[in-house]
């Protein structure tokens, strides 16, 4: 299901220096998924990897991580800014009433 959320034309459009490290980030996912051979993640670790792509592509989450902020807030954050701009849409703005002449 990860995997799905994972658009190329935007893993294409990372940093060159970011590049590799998003694409192990992202082998190591598809193996827990598709590889037989390879043991089932525990949550942590999957959490873990989540969260180690999100500083990569994030530079703010990275720091929140790493200092012991509230990420769920700042998940919430960015979700929600996102879900308001594409369920309400900039609307083209109606035209002011014209003022009664005096």
């Amino acid at each position: 299901m990860i995997l799905t959320w994972l658009r190329p034309n935007r893993i294409a459009a990372l940093h060159i220096r970011i590049k590799p490290m998003f694409e192990a980030l992202r082998s190591r996912l598809s193996a827990w998924a598709f590889d037989k051979s390879v043991p089932t993640p525990s949550i942590d670790q999957l959490m873990q990897l989540i969260s180690d792509a999100l500083a990569l592509v994030d530079f703010n989450f990275g720091v929140l991580r790493d200092s012991g902020g509230d990420l769920q807030e700042y998940g919430l954050l960015l979700i929600s800014l996102r879900l308001y701009h594409l369920l309400w849409p900039a609307t083209p703005s109606r035209p002011a009433a014209a003022t009664p002449p005096r």
